[in-house]
């Protein structure tokens, strides 16, 4: 575990503390270990599509073909049994049973589009890209006279808003630790992290390539070993 701030003072907060609310957001690192696969990776969806178009909230119309096998196959592969939930999914969901078990509050927030966490346990994971398992938007299409629907996933696309944001800032304005795990939390994600931070809130990454950007605390491992790790030093709730 590397700390910012070379004191053993968070260190002591973090140890054994009973965090009233925890806060947690989950990205693709999450997933990785289950085999999901990624759209930014390496090897990833977008290697052999073009995102401008299967992502973009205009796609149907710039390429309805692309547009929907696309989406068709993406929802197929997740709709897979191949797919289960990791040891990272299973920790936080006991983590979640343990803090509430206690009468504490513990939020989850995620850009996996995935069921994973559903799977593994957690309550209402508070999904700000959506759910690639419901239907979403619908869209109608004329063939040689004939009118068609197509419903495509419930997930966000470019110029599209992030889900339940209401739901996210309540999670963030009230928690007492905030940890961000298999995702760098930059970008958009990064106003999430200073928000905590303004509200006295710990700030924790994990991530075996930390991104250093303004966390109190940095454990450089995978999810696995980060969550496991983190969740034993506040509370002993090693699975």
């Amino acid at each position: 575990m590397k700390e910012k701030k070379s004191t053993e003072k968070i260190k002591r907060r973090l140890q054994n503390m009973r965090y009233k609310n925890i806060t947690v957001f989950t990205g693709a690192g999450v997933s990785a270990d289950s085999g999901l696969p990624t759209f930014r990776e390496p090897n990833g969806l977008w290697d052999y599509h073009n995102p401008d178009i299967v992502s973009n909230s205009d796609g149907f119309e710039l390429n309805r073909e692309e547009f929907m096998n696309f989406w068709d196959t993406v929802r197929g592969e997740f709709l897979s049994e191949n797919f289960k939930p990791n040891k990272a999914h299973e920790l936080l969901a006991r983590w979640e049973y343990i803090q509430t078990s206690i009468g504490g509050e513990f939020n989850l927030i995620t850009t996996n589009v995935d069921n994973l966490h559903d799977l593994a346990g957690s309550s209402d994971p508070i999904k700000i890209h959506g759910d690639i398992l419901a239907d979403g938007r619908e869209y109608e299409y004329v063939v040689e006279g004939q009118l068609f629907s197509w419903k495509m996933p419930d997930v966000v696309l470019f110029g599209d808003t992030t889900k339940r944001q209401k739901d996210m800032w309540d999670a963030v304005d009230k928690t007492d630790l905030f940890v961000c795990v298999g995702s760098s939390c930059s970008l958009g994600e990064g106003a999430v992290v200073q928000a905590a931070k303004r509200n006295g809130a710990v700030t924790v990454e994990i991530n075996p390539n930390p991104t250093y950007t303004n966390f109190d605390v940095v454990i450089e491992k995978s999810a696995t070993e980060g969550i496991a790790d983190l969740s034993t030093l506040v509370m002993g709730a090693k699975g």
